[in-house]
Parts: C-alpha cells; structure tokens; sequence
C-alpha cells in the first residue's frame, strides 16, 4: 500500500511539475531566490535530511517544530514576481493542492480594511494536485501579477492584476495524504507591494 501511495505521489507531482513556474523548487539545485531569502540556520533550527523516492520538495535549513512561511522581500515593486520559500520543520510530511491563487501552493490575501481577503486566480480547469513537502524540505512559491490566471478569463491589459497595497501568503496543510484530515494554516508576515 505504501508502495502504491508513494507512486500514485510520484505520478501526480510529475503532472505539476508541468505548472511552472506556479510551483517552483520541484527537485533540482535550489533556485537563484533561496539565497535572497533570511538566512534560517540559526539556533534551534535543524539541517534537511536527504533522500525519498517521491518529489518531497528541496532539503533545506528549517526551524524545527514550525512550518513557515518566508517572503522573498519585505517589499515588492508593482509588477514584481512575488517569491516565498514553504519551509516544513515538523517531523512529519506536509500535503496541500495546488491551484490556489495563480495555481500555486499558498493563497496571497490582501489587507482590507480589518479583514484579510484572498486575491483569486486559476484558471487551469483541472482536477487540483496534491502537493507534498517532507520534513526538512520546503518549495518556492512565485506568483506572477501578469499571470492569465489572475485575470480570470479576461484579456491582457499589461497591467498587473494584484495592485499596491499591504499582502500576506497563507498556506493550508494537513498531515496526511487523505482529503478529509484535518487542516492547518501558516501565514507570511506581511509585506507590501508599491507602485
């Protein structure tokens, strides 16, 4: 049965890899924006481990016991690729599906107000993947402000469609691989995007 779950894995996590560049980090060295990210070999964190027959995401430094959530930046640019590194510092494997906003891994949710509200977008029309990051690991998340499925059908303009404005990234896991788990959610400081 383990067998079977790690292959069905292996077998979904390939068709996302074809969503590039929604989820990047997916095996290989890591990318060009980790060495922008806070260092995170501090005390109390602990190195990744190596190995795993399934794309499990990018050993890493994690902080142990916590799943977080790094932006690339305090403050983008209007129009700027919006990068943040998913880190899993529990002992246990991470799920979550894609197709969430700009069909990546983590919902981008704007300030309004008093309230946090989710800046929508995927227009891949497809059944959503599961995604997995083991412990120790983590995946670049980018979300493109030009990308067509934040436009949600609409034609191009050549403006970006997320705005100036203050913004977090919120991600929702569970520990298992069953649907129905029960789920958790880490959020990004926020960080701000200005014309």
């Amino acid at each position: 049965m383990r067998a079977l779950t790690v292959l069905a894995l292996s077998l979904s996590l390939g068709v996302t890899a074809a969503c590039r560049p929604a989820v990047g980090g997916q095996g290989g060295p890591p990318p060009a924006v980790l060495q922008q990210l806070p260092p995170q070999g501090t005390p109390g964190s602990s190195p990744a481990p190596v190995g795993g027959a399934a794309d499990l995401g990018t050993p890493m430094n994690v902080h142990s016991g916590e799943v977080s959530v790094v932006p690339s930046a305090p403050a983008f640019a209007q129009g700027d690729v919006i990068r943040a590194v998913i880190a899993n510092g529990l002992e246990r494997t991470l799920y979550t599906e894609d197709e969430k906003t700009d069909c990546s891994i983590v919902f981008l949710e704007r300030s309004d107000a008093d309230a946090w509200r989710t800046v929508p977008g995927c227009a891949l029309r497809r059944v959503s993947m599961v995604v997995a990051i083991g412990p120790g690991r983590g995946r670049v998340v980018a979300i493109n402000p030009f990308s067509i499925h934040l436009r949600m059908g609409l034609p191009p303009t050549g403006k970006p469609a997320v705005g100036a404005g203050r913004y977090r990234m919120r991600f929702v896991y569970r520990l298992g691989l069953a649907p129905g788990a029960r789920q958790f959610a880490a959020f990004s400081r926020p960080f701000s995007i200005h014309p």
